[in-house]
């Protein structure tokens, strides 16, 4: 569970949500702070089929798939996947680098 300014969100419920966008290859939900001390920020980390991603179709889904307090506050389009040794995604890796990756 993320606790962002507007409330909780779950996100796993975002990633399974976002993962019904059929350009969609990859997605990840984490936390980002971007001040100390301050709620955390949704970041949805997208990883897109044939790179391609369709923003306008995009934001039109995030829009009517989620309440207001759901819908990430970034979007980080993703050449590459950082993956475990196990081949799972790493969502750390994108959380270390913040927003500036």
């Amino acid at each position: 569970m993320i606790h962002t300014p507007d409330g909780p969100v779950y996100s796993r419920f975002v990633e399974d949500t976002i993962y019904r966008l059929p350009d969609v290859q990859t997605v990840m939900a984490y936390a980002v702070r971007t001040n100390e001390g301050e709620p955390s920020q949704l970041v949805v980390a997208v990883k897109p089929r044939e790179d391609a991603l369709d923003l306008a179709r995009f934001a039109g889904w995030v829009a009517e798939k989620f309440e207001a307090h759901e819908r990430p506050a970034f979007l980080r389009i993703l050449d590459a996947v950082p993956l475990s040794y196990g081949y799972r995604p790493q969502k750390r890796a994108l959380r270390d680098e913040g927003l500036s990756g």
